[in-house]
Parts: C-alpha cells; sequence; structure tokens
C-alpha cells in the first residue's frame, strides 16, 4: 500500500514504479543530517545480526531431519513451470490451518500444465521424546489441471493442543504409483504478544548515528506498517516530538513478523547540534484484529 502526497501526475507514477520494482526485505532506512558520526560496520552487525529470545524454532533441531520441498519451489518430478509455495510460518498459534499452495511461475506467459497428481497431507503429533505418534488429521485432494491464472492448495486443520507436529506431503500418480515425499516440522502455541522496540546503545553523543529496530519475542504474528516513526524528547514531563524527526515521503511497506524474528535494521543519525537530554524513538506496529495499532518505544539519553 502507498500513501501519496499531493504532486502531478507524473511524480505520483513514478514514485509507484519506484516502490513496486524495489524490495520490500533486508534493507536499511537511512535518515542523515549533517555532522554525522556513523556508526562502525562492527556494531551495525553485532546489533543488527543479534538473535532474538527465545528462539521457538530451536526444538527442531534434536528432532530426525525430514525432506523439505526445495526453497525454490520446483520439483523434479513435476511440470517445469510449477511452483510448490511451503508454509510461511513454523511457529503458529490456534486457531491453526496449515498447508501447501500450488502456483504458476511466470502464469501469464504460457498456458495451464496438468500434472495429474493424488495429493495427501497428513500432520503426526511429535513426542516428548521426539517419536512421531498418531495422525492427528489428514486431507486429500486431486490436482489435475492448474491454470495459468489460477491457483490451487491442500490443507488441514492442527489440535489447538500446544506441542510439535510434523506434516508429511505425498505425491502420487492416479495409479497410486509414488512421485515424492516432503515433510516440514510445526510448533504449536499459546498465543502470547511481546513485541519490542530496540536500539543500539543506552545512551549516545551529539551527531551519532543510531540504529534500531522491532523485534517479536511473543508467538504471534506482529504487523509492520510503513517506515514512519517519531523521534521524541522528553521535558517537563513530557514527551514531545523534537524538531529533528524526520518528516520527508517514505514508502509504506507492509509485512508481518513471526515469532522470534526481528524487523529490518534502521538507522537514524541526529544533529550535531541537538541539546543533551532524554530522548526515544517511536514506531507503530499492529498486533492483532483485537489489539489494533500499538506504539513501541524505545529511550535512551544523549549525552553533554
Amino acid at each position: 500500500m502507498l500513501t501519496l502526497k499531493a504532486e502531478n501526475a507524473r511524480g505520483v507514477l513514478l514514485r509507484l514504479a519506484i516502490a513496486l520494482v524495489i524490495p520490500t526485505f533486508s534493507y536499511t532506512l537511512m535518515v542523515v543530517q549533517k555532522g554525522t558520526a556513523f556508526a562502525s560496520p562492527e556494531s551495525k552487525a553485532a546489533f543488527c545480526g543479534r538473535s532474538i529470545e527465545p528462539d521457538y524454532e530451536s526444538v527442531f533441531a534434536d528432532l530426525p531431519s525430514v525432506k523439505e520441498i526445495p526453497a525454490s519451489g520446483e520439483l523434479p518430478f513435476g511440470p517445469g513451470r510449477l511452483r510448490v509455495r511451503s508454509p510461511d510460518e513454523a511457529v503458529l498459534v490456534p486457531p491453526v490451518r496449515v498447508g501447501y499452495d500450488f502456483f504458476l511461475e511466470s502464469p501469464y506467459r504460457a498456458q495451464g500444465v496438468r500434472p495429474h497428481w493424488v495429493l495427501t497431507l497428513i500432520a503426526k503429533r511429535i513426542g516428548r521424546t521426539g517419536v512421531l505418534g498418531a495422525v492427528v488429521a489428514s486431507a486429500e485432494h486431486r490436482l489435475d489441471t492448474l491454470g495459468r491464472s489460477s491457483s490451487q492448495s491442500i490443507a488441514l486443520n492442527l489440535p489447538s493442543k500446544p506441542g510439535l507436529y510434523l506434516l508429511d506431503l505425498r505425491f502420487r500418480r492416479h495409479m497410486g504409483r509414488m512421485l515424492g515425499r516432503y515433510g516440514q516440522y510445526v510448533r504449536v502455541m499459546r498465543p502470547r504478544t511481546d513485541a519490542r522496540l530496540s536500539v543500539s546503545a543506552s545512551s549516545f553523543k551529539a551527531g551519532d548515528e543510531v540504529l534500531f529496530r522491532v523485534e517479536n519475542r511473543g508467538t504471534t504474528p506482529v504487523g509492520l506498517i510503513g517506515e514512519e516513526f517519531r523521534f521524541e524528547r522528553y521535558s517537563d514531563g513530557v514527551w514531545s516530538e523534537d524538531p529533528a524527526s524526520p518528516n520527508a515521503f517514505t514508502r509504506q511497506r507492509l509485512g508481518q513478523l513471526p515469532a522470534g524474528t526481528a524487523g529490518f535494521c534502521r538507522a537514524f543519525s541526529m544533529p550535531s547540534s541537538i541539546d543533551p537530554g532524554h530522548y526515544r524513538i517511536s514506531k507503530r506496529v499492529t498486533i492483532s484484529p483485537k489489539v489494533g495499532f500499538k506504539s513501541l518505544q524505545a529511550e535512551f539519553d544523549i549525552a553533554g
């Protein structure tokens, strides 16, 4: 989604084209002031590459390895243009419906395909010792044809009980010949909200570069709503926006932070003439349809 200020039609189209072409992941937003003392590459790597605790997916490391759908989504036995999309998140909260999507690469440039597959998706609960238990859910789907502008999916509902589960996806011909089998571990957890805004230090000097990012330490996804943030100062018992707070046009980016992940790292450079005091960066996110918007803050001091 884009929010565009009033400008001529050519400018609107240009900004729209740029926003659609530039990738929405893995970048650093830079707001630069004159007289900036940039953070060193080592400090950037230490902060921006820091892992999130707790690591909800660490339990998978102790389980037997499974053959997952390739990252490209391409199968060795399928039509060359057919792709499979695995579940986006491995940590899930109830109600849980999870599965695989099937679509065509470059769907509008060629005709559809006819794989003639029988798909079976089985979910098994994993016991405390890592041993596979009974089947808790299953689904079957016949994928005979896939149109050039359509997609199909196979999905099932997992129990709401917290635990580890193995998804077992099987491909067969109509006559029963097995073509391939793939798996993926998922974890069902109780919903817990813990979204935070972190900064690279608790104290800075005028002209320093502040690194910050949104961190999701809970189990429910956190929605990101654009690049905007506020730089605020605490004075006389009140927080107010500082004149150095950026107010230029920025792209509007929508996305989600899965459980136990961090957003892209951002950098804000304070003016060299800024007064000492207590400051914070404020950033809005979305928690859930029920909670709606929430403002996250990270406070720090600017020394004299």
